[in-house]
């Protein structure tokens, strides 16, 4: 269990969720934890991350808002943006953003260095 109270692969929040998902499958059991952190984050996606992409008219904007309410809770998409609408982004969005990027662009996951391999390097050279 973290300091704030989320457990297993997902980082589900016990004191958000336990109304709704069982709180000790979400502990020990994998799928069931994965399972909750994706209707968690469709619920963000649908919400608060649609809102922020309408709002700034950028449709990119919808997967790193619903991680920042997903990781800072309902706040977390207000302080995604600035009072002047402009993007505010912690390290842990500056990082998502980054892999969000590098995926939209073709680039394929390297799981042993937490990185996306753009898709020239992994043409090969004739």
């Amino acid at each position: 269990v973290s300091s704030a109270g989320a457990v297993g692969m997902m980082q589900v929040n016990l004191r958000v969720w336990r109304g709704l998902y069982d709180v000790e499958r979400l502990k020990w059991e994998v799928a069931y934890n994965a399972r909750a952190g994706a209707q968690i984050l469709l619920r963000y996606l649908e919400g608060p991350g649609l809102d922020v992409a309408k709002q700034t008219g950028n449709p990119d904007y919808l997967a790193w808002a619903s991680y920042a309410v997903y990781n800072a809770g309902p706040a977390g998409a207000k302080r995604f943006l600035r009072k002047s609408g402009g993007l505010k982004p912690g390290p842990a969005e500056r990082k998502l953003l980054s892999h969000y990027q590098g995926f939209a662009d073709g680039g394929s996951a390297d799981l042993e260095q937490c990185v996306v391999t753009p898709p020239a390097a992994l043409d090969p050279v004739l």
